[in-house]
């Protein structure tokens, strides 16, 4: 593989990306022994870092409704018809169906003492048909740049850098072109319907000799993306260095229909013995340019407790607080009927020192008790055919599983 810094391939889904969730490695990890302390450690800095730099920006996505009617753009739709989920007869069936708008963006350098440039695939997740937990706000994104300043570790990986504001960050700005920061603006987002900038801590979270970074995340912009997608078009994204200067930018542009990932599937049942009857679909992005070894999901499952709301949503609740509560998770193994067979969190820990999957979830559940998720990551690995795709409950119990195909 091109890049050899452990660091760097660390989870970049930070903190304030509200499709995250903070819990601990599964109990039966692939080598959670040796992980688990380190874990703990890691996320116990993270959590108190964060409330130490910017106590009054952790930012919360309001539960409002979601509008599902789509608007037509250049950029390719790409649909993934799901099945009529209902094998539970105690319950109506439903279809749902996926759908994803691709965008792309180079950035070049904006200083001349600056080289950096960047690769980024972006793109909007849509749920249409019965959910009315889907969000409408959020774009995911996976990217590399280059030339950036060598050997960085951020504050987030108990190093150094990364410290001042927009330090190491990679956001989307509300303006259209890259001429000064004027013209760029700062981050979008919509303040009307967001209490703080969701942009805050997101950003590369290491570089190698080279200069060299990776990111994958996914974040809620409070805009509806659904309705009006092409709100993302022409904005620029800017990169930052490491004292959080503006190193490099490009404007978004619809994608063409070649730059669209791989997709596998997986149509998730109730696993054995499980303590409800929970069924779902997802897809699996895999071959997301420009990066091999980081994954993207989208999917939704039925059956799941209703009204949840995760803690995450600063709401109040404590639903989904516990280790893998609410967790959507690819793991290791290639079965569905035991622990054994289903194994821990899919990622190669000798490469990505922190477990990505930590923090990926289901934030909420709607009335019927169907939830959406979605999530890009980076795993250190690119062998998903195969895994198991698992939905964990509010307890982080292990409710429904299928593989990856």
């Amino acid at each position: 593989m091109r890049f050899h810094n452990n660091h760097s391939r660390a989870l970049t889904c930070a903190i304030g990306v509200l499709l995250c969730q903070t819990v601990l490695a599964d109990s039966v990890e692939k080598h959670a022994d040796v992980l688990e302390e380190e874990n703990q450690v890691y996320w116990s800095r993270l959590l108190g870092g964060i409330q130490s730099m910017a106590p009054s920006t952790a930012p919360t996505v309001p539960n409002r409704p979601l509008q599902l009617s789509l608007a037509p753009s250049d950029a390719p739709v790409v649909a993934s018809p799901s099945p009529t989920t209902g094998t539970d007869p105690t319950r109506p069936p439903v279809t749902i169906t996926m759908e994803r708008q691709y965008f792309v963006v180079s950035t070049e350098p904006l200083e001349e003492n600056s080289m950096a440039s960047s690769e980024i695939t972006l793109f909007i997740p849509k749920w249409d048909g019965d959910i009315a937990s889907a969000p409408n706000d959020v774009v995911c994104f996976v990217g590399e740049s280059y030339m950036l300043e060598t050997n960085l570790t951020s504050f987030l990986l108990d190093g150094g850098d990364c410290t001042s504001t927009n330090g190491c960050g990679v956001h989307v700005h509300s303006g259209y072109d890259c001429n000064g920061t004027e013209s760029q603006g700062g981050h979008w987002y919509n303040d009307t319907t967001l209490d703080s900038d969701p942009w805050t801590l997101v950003g590369y979270s290491a570089t190698d000799e080279d200069g060299y970074a990776q990111y994958a995340t996914c974040v809620h912009t409070g805009f509806d993306l659904v309705t009006t997608p092409d709100l993302l078009d022409g904005r620029a994204f800017v990169v930052h260095a490491n004292d959080g200067s503006r190193v490099s930018c490009g404007t978004i542009e619809s994608a063409g229909e070649d730059l669209e990932p791989t997709i596998l599937e997986a149509a998730t049942l109730p696993i054995p013995g499980a303590s409800a009857t929970v069924e779902g679909f997802v897809n699996v992005m895999e071959e997301v340019q420009p990066m091999i070894d980081a994954v993207c999901y989208q999917g939704y499952a039925t059956g799941l407790e209703p009204n949840v709301e995760s803690f995450l949503l600063e709401t109040g609740s404590s639903q989904c607080n516990v280790t893998n509560g609410c967790g959507s998770h690819i793991h290791a193994g290639t079965g569905c009927a035991t622990t054994e067979e289903q194994l821990g969190h899919f990622y190669d820990p000798e490469v990505v020192p922190v477990d990505p999957w930590l923090l990926e979830s289901y934030h909420t559940t709607d009335d019927a008790g169907t939830g959406a998720f979605v999530g890009c990551v980076i795993t250190g690995d690119e062998d998903y055919f195969g895994r198991a795709f698992i939905v964990h409950g509010t307890d982080g119990s292990r409710l429904s599983c299928g593989t990856i195909g």
